[in-house]
């Protein structure tokens, strides 16, 4: 199809043709279903290949035809209801529906339809999606009678929801109002059939898009959403959930602050709940871990310190919205504490993860114990226990991650969590001193001590400022030296 975007480039006096061709007897009313699937296809791809070639104002001036001709192959779909049977049956699969809602959104965007898009036209088929959700929603009996047959039709239309927004992310300023509405019969529904996993899944897919789509304009109206996805998630579907909250807290730092304080105490215990099941493959007796179960675990904890690095590395606003909230510091000491603990695991991946994560927090929180906080919305005892955060849990984490067996000192993540290591030690120098440097030898000879006279050595180089990398060469001397020692 993309290479007939050529010839009609030099034979226009056929473009109306062959897309009307699409739509009739010859393409999507076909009576081979095969057909019909295909033309729905390539008509979008089509639609596509044009909206970057001179072609594309007589397509827009095409559209209000068009438009009207997709949505009326469209409205039979929504018939269905939750009938069974011979009155579900539809000339178009859920697929096929989908490319003619995406081509639909394509016509509304600026490819065709100028600067502003054409709103209208959006916010007809936005209130014909979200009127036919809210419908199927209304049937509560129906519903409770069959609640997976009303999950999979719920969900279909919240397919055709985020389809219908592929194409207009950078015009959806102008269509807010049409996007608002969607959101809002969205969040209705998920109420209705929270703990069923299509309607979370196509509900996170339009969360994805809207926070593409909309940014922080969207933000603040999530928390309620997240928190119900939150509390109904398990296992199998945590990782989708993380790479949203992710996505906002990226997208949407400084509006994202209030939502994640929120939900913050649940999705921390949803973490803890779902780690604890893997709990079994650490164990040494264990020898039923299977690789798959090791790759599920990874993945989980790659969104859980992508998360802590995002909220902890950077600055401090949101260690002190959370932790200002009463309801949010148990789960935090232990989320801070899981976080040290992370220094010292086996996979050097996520070691380096976790030593960044530490090096970023000690970063800001020693500039903010060395200017006092009359520069920060801290209060004195929020100080005080980021204060002994560093000087004591983080001091001890990296004397952890430097006796970890598994830190290979010749191992390129390991390399880099080294240095992230000499660099927490200069900080904390420069803001405690000599008591910090006292502290740590004491805590590194008590760990290693064979290697007392070279641990020595890093610590006055420590002291008198020597260069980063010169200091990690020491140090890496120092961990293979213990790490002999450790086999003889």
């Amino acid at each position: 199809v993309s290479r007939y975007s050529g010839f009609l480039a030099n034979s226009p006096q056929y473009l109306e043709d062959v897309l009307l061709s699409f739509l009739d007897r010859r393409g999507m009313e076909h009576k081979n279903a095969q057909v019909r699937s295909r033309s729905c296809y390539l008509f979008l791809r089509l639609l596509r290949a044009l909206s970057n070639t001179a072609l594309r104002k007589r397509v827009g001036a095409m559209s209000p035809k068009l438009l009207e001709a997709l949505q009326t192959k469209i409205v039979p779909f929504f018939k269905r209801g939750l009938y069974t049977g011979a009155m579900a049956q539809t000339s178009l699969q859920i697929n096929d529906v989908q490319f003619l809602t995406e081509a639909l959104g394509l016509l509304c965007s600026s490819s065709y339809a100028g600067k502003s898009g054409n709103q209208a036209a959006f916010s007809l088929c936005c209130k014909t999606l979200h009127s036919n959700l809210l419908l199927l929603a209304s049937m509560t009996s129906e519903c409770r009678r069959d609640p997976q047959l009303a999950g999979d039709r719920i969900s279909d239309i919240v397919n055709m929801m985020g389809s219908l927004t592929k194409f207009v992310t950078r015009d959806a300023k102008h269509f807010k109002e049409p996007l608002a509405e969607c959101l809002k019969a969205i969040q209705k529904v998920l109420l209705i059939l929270p703990a069923h996993k299509r309607v979370r899944s196509t509900t996170i897919f339009f969360l994805h898009r809207m926070v593409t789509c909309l940014r922080s304009t969207v933000t603040p109206y999530l928390k309620h959403t997240l928190l119900t996805l939150i509390k109904h998630t398990r296992g199998d579907s945590l990782r989708a959930v993380s790479e949203l909250v992710n996505q906002i807290v990226v997208q949407s730092r400084q509006e994202s602050i209030s939502l994640v304080s929120f939900i913050f105490t649940e999705y921390m215990e949803l973490y803890r709940k779902v780690l604890q099941t893997f709990s079994f493959i650490d164990e040494k007796t264990a020898n039923s871990a299977y690789a798959s179960h090791i790759q599920d675990r990874d993945e989980i904890f790659q969104c859980y310190y992508g998360f802590l690095m995002h909220i902890l590395a950077k600055d401090e606003v949101f260690y002190t919205a959370i932790s200002n909230i009463e309801r949010n510091k148990v789960a935090f000491q232990h989320t801070l504490r899981t976080l040290l603990e992370g220094c010292s695991q086996r996979n050097m991946r996520f070691v380096k993860f976790c030593l960044e994560t530490v090096g970023g927090l000690t970063s800001w929180g020693s500039k903010l114990i060395r200017n006092g906080n009359s520069q920060s919305a801290m209060n004195s005892n929020q100080l005080k226990c980021l204060r002994n955060l560093l000087s004591e849990g983080v001091t001890q984490a990296t004397v952890n991650a430097v006796t970890n067996r598994h830190m290979m000192p010749d191992d390129a993540k390991a390399a880099s969590g080294i240095l992230a290591i000499v660099e927490i030690h200069k900080t904390l120098k420069d803001t405690f001193g000599v008591d910090f440097l006292k502290f740590l030898q004491q805590q590194m000879v008590r760990a290693m001590p064979s290697s007392q006279q070279m641990i020595s050595e890093y610590l006055s180089r420590v002291n008198s400022n020597h260069e980063s990398f010169g200091l990690r060469n020491i140090l890496r001397d120092i961990i293979r030296s213990h790490l002999a020692h450790s086999k003889e």
